[in-house]
């Protein structure tokens, strides 16, 4: 290969090195996709719940965007009537964040920009795994639960 012919593919492998440098150095995962973005009200006609878990008789999720960050709300009123509210801070990183108001910690993971998923975690311990998908229309999101004494499959609308 002649010097002249080198130099294209030269110039293109250190373009590539110097991307996957800048990647590695400070690729920060997106807080989140604006189609994940919003109120979404869990759809209890549309909603299943099976094992040891009882339905939720409501429940609203607010995703936002505030410093970087991805912020969860959720408000809820369980099958037995308590409120809970409890509200999450983290990204779309795999690692774990605290879940203020239920006592565990959230790993969220970004598979593409209508799916995620997260690990919840008691006192260290996997206690349930969820898959999210936003439908393609927006209009909905599918969560997919599963653990070791329930599995639930809650299907949300947007507001």
């Amino acid at each position: 290969m002649s010097p002249s012919a080198r130099s294209p593919a030269i110039a293109f492998a250190l373009v590539i090195v110097v991307a996957v440098a800048l990647y590695r150095c400070g690729h920060r995962p997106p807080a989140a996709p604006p189609e994940m973005l919003g109120t979404w009200t869990l759809n209890v006609a549309k909603s299943h719940w099976t094992g040891s878990i009882r339905p939720s008789k409501s429940e609203t999720h607010m995703y936002q965007v505030k410093d970087g960050h991805l912020h969860i709300t959720t408000d809820r009123v369980t099958a037995d009537g308590r409120t809970i509210h409890s509200e999450w801070i983290g990204m779309f990183d795999g690692k774990d964040y605290p879940n203020a108001g239920e006592g565990q910690t959230l790993a969220l993971t970004l598979i593409d920009d209508l799916t995620y998923d997260f690990v919840a975690k008691t006192n260290g311990e996997v206690s349930s795994t969820t898959r999210v998908v936003v439908s393609a229309d927006g209009k909905t999101k599918t969560g997919a639960t599963t653990a070791k004494t329930f599995s639930s499959t809650k299907v949300y609308d947007r507001q």
